[in-house]
């Protein structure tokens, strides 16, 4: 369902010549990818601990991070058909942080845990 969220976010059209200021732009525009990507791990993560848990975090944790960032990948890709919209790589960058600050989360959690 979210990778769906996600999907119809970036399917709609961008908005010709509009001048965003810096700090909405950062904000709004680039905050919503770092809190997709950060949710999408998270619950990526959920699913894949859930049915491969017998392989070990660290492999779970890869594998969360290894999906999100390919589907962050792709999701670029559908934007560069998409009107008035681009595929930028530094998009995708912004969205790795949202799966690392997602990894740090999990790995926190599961440290307290285990104390």
């Amino acid at each position: 369902m979210w990778m769906c969220v996600i999907f119809f976010f970036s399917s709609l059209p961008g908005t010709p010549g509009t001048a965003v200021p810096t700090w909405d732009f950062l904000l709004e525009r680039k905050g919503a990818h770092v809190v997709e990507y950060f949710v999408l791990t998270l619950l990526s993560f959920a699913f894949f601990a859930k049915h491969y848990g017998r392989e070990g975090i660290r492999r779970v944790l890869w594998t969360a991070a290894g999906f999100s960032l390919m589907y962050a990948a792709t999701d670029e890709l559908h934007q560069f058909f998409t009107p008035l919209r681009g595929a930028k790589l530094a998009d995708v960058g912004i969205d790795l942080v949202g799966i690392i600050l997602a990894l740090l989360l999990i790995h926190a959690i599961r440290r307290r845990q285990k104390n």
